[in-house]
């Protein structure tokens, strides 16, 4: 699986177009909770997607 997360000030319909059973989840950024790395963010993201 093959996560993508689209550039900033944008959202997960920017892949729209993009054909979803090649084994890509298209995700949208996480709410800002203080995170101060891309490490941060990653942690948030496997948290919120394993729970």
């Amino acid at each position: 699986m093959v996560y993508l997360l689209p550039g900033m000030g944008a959202n997960r319909a920017m892949y729209a177009e993009w054909d979803q059973s090649d084994g890509y989840c298209f995700l949208d950024w996480p709410k800002y909770s203080g995170e101060s790395s891309l490490e941060d963010i990653a942690t948030q993201i496997i948290t919120r997607l394993t729970s």
